[in-house]
């Protein structure tokens, strides 16, 4: 990814969170609930640029990683590595709609807490 790309990409990103904490002021969320709903957003900006940073050379090692859940598939490490899909179609995660958002989020939860 060049600098361009990248420098656009995190200036949506900034808006997108300020956007949601303003929203959320409005409405009178409380700074707790801020604070927790953009470091939800905050996760699932980091799921999201790891997955889009994978090149193909990455796909060897995850069949390598699957290989390895099947093999020992009781281990919560081995489960992790599946356990997050991102939304198929959806290119930034400040486009998915706020259903999308929110079953991220509880599957990302149900699994790491």
């Amino acid at each position: 990814m060049d600098e361009t790309a990248f420098r656009l990409g995190a200036t949506h990103a900034a808006d997108w969170l300020a956007g949601v904490a303003k929203r959320m002021a409005d409405e009178g969320k409380s700074a707790r609930d801020i604070a927790q709903r953009l470091s939800d957003l905050r996760d699932v900006l980091v799921d999201w640029r790891t997955t889009e940073a994978k090149s193909a050379r990455d796909i060897a090692q995850r069949l390598s990683d699957l290989r390895n859940v099947l093999v020992d598939w009781k281990t919560p490490e081995a489960q992790a590595i599946q356990a997050i899909e991102l939304p198929e179609g959806e290119s930034n995660p400040w486009e998915w709609t706020n259903e999308r958002l929110d079953a991220f989020i509880a599957h990302r939860k149900k699994w790491f807490g």
